[in-house]
């Protein structure tokens, strides 16, 4: 018998919008999932995020990932990227799933950049204070499709001027 594994990408350097919100879309759908089982990555990075051949999300390294446990007052543990890992994982505070909503924030902020929108997410998901940021994977994924709903209205309009105005040329 043989074992066939997934060939992996890592993510493109400059995805488009539709691209950068599909992939966004599903780490949040993927860390729903994982939130909704106590897991915490606390290391979700660009690097950390792979695709399959036909697109699909995966996410990897899960050596920084803990269990959450309700109560804690600090981690035991140091982990994370410097630059990248959220201020709580530096032993301030325990990590909870805002752990996870800062680094999504920081990827963001890699694969949307001057988005006034997204912005606007990325400051709030990575504010110093845990208590300031978005509860839940959910709540920024309905921040994203959101987004997406009022570009591809944008794309749309484009699409019937640049129509109109080659109709008359």
């Amino acid at each position: 018998p043989y074992f066939a594994m997934d060939l992996l990408r890592p993510l493109p350097d400059a995805p488009s919008r539709r691209q950068a919100e599909k992939i966004l879309l599903d780490v949040l759908n993927a860390l729903e999932e994982l939130h909704s089982k106590g897991i915490i990555h606390r290391d979700l990075k660009a690097s950390n995020i792979m695709l399959t051949e036909d697109g699909v999300v995966k996410i990897i390294d899960y050596d920084a990932a803990k269990i959450y446990v309700s109560g804690e007052k600090k981690d035991t543990v140091l982990m994370g990227t410097h630059g990248i890992a959220a201020p709580e994982q530096y032993g301030f505070a325990p990590s909870d799933v805002r752990t996870d909503i800062y680094g999504l924030g920081k990827l963001i902020e890699r694969m949307l950049p001057d988005n006034a929108d997204a912005d606007r997410i990325v400051a709030r998901a990575t504010h110093i204070d845990p208590k300031k940021r978005y509860d839940s994977a959910a709540q920024i994924r309905d921040q994203i499709v959101r987004i997406r709903e009022h570009a591809s209205s944008l794309d749309t309009r484009l699409e019937r001027i640049l129509h109109q105005v080659v109709a008359h040329v």
